[in-house]
């Protein structure tokens, strides 16, 4: 279990883990990777090496992310030597790509990798109709949005702000986007059997919501302030001299690996694949977002 000491945890969607990661990295110099949200609302991955960028990378994006040349900019950024660089979101596989396995030992403690428990990548497509369907609803368009606001962690705020200053505020059980986004319906359809929701994580370390601390035995100085709560996984050497760096700006404590993996699904398999999903598709070409919404959000 792990959660962010400092007020910036209430910024962050969970537990304010990420938040303390890409901090620590930025203030040695690091280069962090991570998707944000454009002033077009598209997801798109960047690169930062500034402390008062880091805002850009925090929060939930429930879309699937442009990555443009981010593979290229970090293959140049490595063969230029920086001294750290610190991918967020990207597996080892992209290295893999861009060198061997063997020249990647080269690159220890220059770069570091981070995966996410993912639930799915939802289509962009769907989400910019969403938008659409929103412009139409308040007749303003839609200047920036939050897939994922506190002031709770478990029942979590959407919240779309409009050009004439007007909001939608919405929750988590109660906003269509999420609401169609956990049924699954609109996902990739290579999350269903993704390769990676396995506890062989090609990466240094693994981060996630722990939605199930405490339904197990906690720690007594824990207490359930529905902030948020982060899950680690510390898969490799070089993931733990991270760790060990931000580790003073954290509140962690150790738990039952087994009993996490049983009430964290994602570690272990992808999402199951819904038994809609092909309707879903087939009605998605032949009629409007209304009628979607209405039959399948």
């Amino acid at each position: 279990m792990l959660a962010y000491k400092y007020a910036k945890r209430q910024q962050t969607a969970s537990g304010g883990l990420f938040t303390a990661l890409m901090l620590q990295a930025l203030s040695q110099n690091f280069y962090v990777c991570g998707s944000t949200l454009t002033d077009d609302l598209k997801a798109k991955h960047i690169i930062i090496n500034k402390i008062e960028d880091y805002p850009l990378l925090i929060g939930s994006k429930y879309v699937q992310s442009f990555i443009g040349t981010t593979y290229k900019d970090i293959r140049k950024l490595l063969l230029q030597g920086e001294k750290y660089y610190f991918p967020v979101h990207l597996v080892k596989l992209l290295v893999y790509m861009l060198f061997s396995k063997k020249r990647y030992k080269r690159y220890i403690g220059q770069l570091f990798t981070v995966d996410l428990l993912c639930h799915g990548v939802p289509s962009p497509q769907i989400f910019k109709d969403y938008l659409n369907h929103l412009k139409s609803k308040h007749n303003a368009n839609v200047i920036d949005f939050k897939f994922r606001e506190k002031p709770g962690w478990r029942r979590y705020q959407v919240i779309a702000k409009f050009d004439d200053n007007k909001k939608d505020i919405s929750f988590k059980d109660t906003n269509e986007y999420i609401k169609g986004f956990l049924k699954g319906n609109f996902l990739r359809s290579s999350c269903y059997n993704c390769a990676y929701t396995n506890l062989d994580r090609v990466s240094d370390l693994t981060i996630g919501d722990f939605w199930n601390y405490f339904s197990d035995n906690v720690n007594s100085e824990d207490i359930d302030d529905d902030k948020g709560i982060s899950m680690l996984l510390i898969n490799t050497q070089n993931g733990k001299s991270l760790f060990n760096k931000t580790k003073e700006d954290l509140i962690y404590f150790a738990k039952d690996f087994q009993k996490s993996i049983e009430k964290s699904p994602r570690l272990h398999k992808p999402t199951k694949k819904p038994e809609t999903y092909e309707q879903f598709w087939q009605d998605y070409a032949q009629h409007d977002f209304c009628y979607m919404l209405k039959n399948y959000f």
